[in-house]
């Protein structure tokens, strides 16, 4: 699932971190922190969470309950956003972070500080 998340994600979903997957019986329930752009509207930040949602029931090929908490980013996502119209970025794009059970799972923002597993962006 990770994987398939990281292949397709959007230039808005800088960053999923604090993913939790519990299984209760045949459901699965996910909770998901998505950074998104801080300046983004309420029905923006809805559209990225329902497409990620989308995405997630996709790859389970079911439906799957999800609880999404939104963090808006900081100027230190700057160096990790593919957002390329971004109109507020604070540093220069600096590489893509590969995400992997290990980053995805903690309860944290993606910096290019703490990143240990980067993919170069071509």
């Amino acid at each position: 699932m990770v994987k398939n998340l990281d292949e397709n994600r959007h230039s808005e979903w800088i960053d999923i971190h604090n993913f939790r997957v519990v299984k209760y019986g045949s459901q699965l329930h996910i909770d998901a922190h998505l950074t998104v752009p801080w300046y983004y509207q309420v029905s923006e930040m809805h559209e990225e969470v329902d497409a990620l949602n989308d995405q997630v029931n996709t790859i389970c090929g079911s439906e799957v309950e999800m609880f999404v908490h939104v963090d808006p980013c900081n100027e230190d996502s700057c160096a990790i956003c593919t957002l390329s119209n971004c109109k507020e970025r604070k540093q220069k794009f600096s590489r893509i972070i590969e995400w992997n059970l290990s980053n995805i799972t903690k309860n944290q923002k993606h910096q290019l500080k703490q990143v240990t597993h980067e993919k170069i962006d071509p």
